[in-house]
């Protein structure tokens, strides 16, 4: 086994040197970031299998070629992120629920106010909808089902009975307005795809009867900033936990920064940690070496 390059990434634009490009070419496995990889997609002539560090390859479309043909290799995305992004998902909604980023303020004033932990609701007591019904959304499913919650599931294609009763989900749907109607939490676990950039936009969570929390860790473009400020200003939704946004980093002037009841986190909801990246190529190249269908691939026809 040969390494040909190890990348220590600084920046979202990270430049490989020739020299290292040409002896890429003779290379058959893989194991990159979208950053890089979108650079050099079609001066891979020999390669089988590349392994991407991240859940999301929306860095990629971009340098898709529809003039040149498909390459031949196969790639797939890191599936180590579920687990990491439901446990979040589970903080944030118990952070809403008992009010602890409340408290976090009263303690800057030496403020006791034991009322606040009166008013708040048990996970059995939630409805969650969530947005994606893939592997990410099903850990995030199993993690809340654990604690008795109830938990649907918007998916862009209808799931067989048998599928269903597969998974965690009491329900996957591919009516967004439905799951919109009668959830409290609204997790986003989303990809960015041209199918689910905006989705969101304009008057869409309108339909939120329980004004739900927004909890969005898939990707920022599925509402813009304007549209999900308007949201919280109309009351459609009560509060968001935000990991992802249409810029990052998010813009000092973003009015998100000083909107009430909006937590803000930098895009940490699912770290791409070496171990575990390793781990997710691991169960990929065992089925490699035994000609096995891989998991987790992306399609260059479906953009995902």
């Amino acid at each position: 086994v040969e390494i040909v390059a190890k990348f220590t990434v600084h920046d979202d634009s990270p430049k490989i040197k020739p020299e290292v490009v040409k002896r890429l070419q003779s290379v058959e496995i893989l194991i990159t970031d979208t950053h890089i990889l979108k650079d050099i997609l079609y001066q891979l002539p020999n390669m089988k299998l590349v392994q991407v560090t991240s859940a999301g390859v929306e860095n990629l479309l971009p340098n898709i070629d529809r003039s040149e043909p498909v390459p031949k290799y196969t790639i797939v995305r890191a599936s180590c992120f579920g687990i990491l992004m439901a446990e979040y998902v589970v903080a944030g909604i118990i952070n809403f629920e008992r009010g602890l980023y409340r408290y976090f303020e009263l303690q800057k004033t030496k403020c006791w106010d034991d009322l606040l932990s009166l008013n708040f609701r048990t996970l059995s007591d939630l409805h969650v909808a969530i947005l994606g019904a893939g592997v990410i959304g099903e850990e995030i499913a199993k993690s809340l089902v654990r604690f008795g919650a109830t938990v649907h599931g918007f998916a862009k294609r209808t799931r067989s009975s048998e599928e269903l009763r597969r998974s965690s989900f009491q329900k996957i749907s591919v009516d967004l307005r439905s799951l919109l109607e009668d959830c409290h939490y609204l997790v986003n676990a989303l990809p960015s795809t041209p199918n689910t950039v905006g989705l969101l936009n304009g008057d869409v969570l309108r339909q939120c009867k329980n004004s739900p929390v927004f909890i969005n860790i898939g990707r920022g473009n599925i509402i813009a900033e304007d549209c999900l400020l308007n949201a919280l200003k109309q009351k459609w939704i009560s509060g968001a936990m935000l990991d992802v946004f249409e810029v990052e980093p998010l813009p000092r002037s973003s009015p998100l920064w000083a909107t009430p009841d909006v937590i803000i986190t930098p895009h940490m909801s699912g770290p791409s940690r070496p171990q575990e990246v390793v781990k997710s190529f691991m169960i990929n190249f065992e089925k490699f070496l035994a000609g096995e269908p891989l998991v987790h691939t992306f399609s260059f026809d479906s953009e995902y």
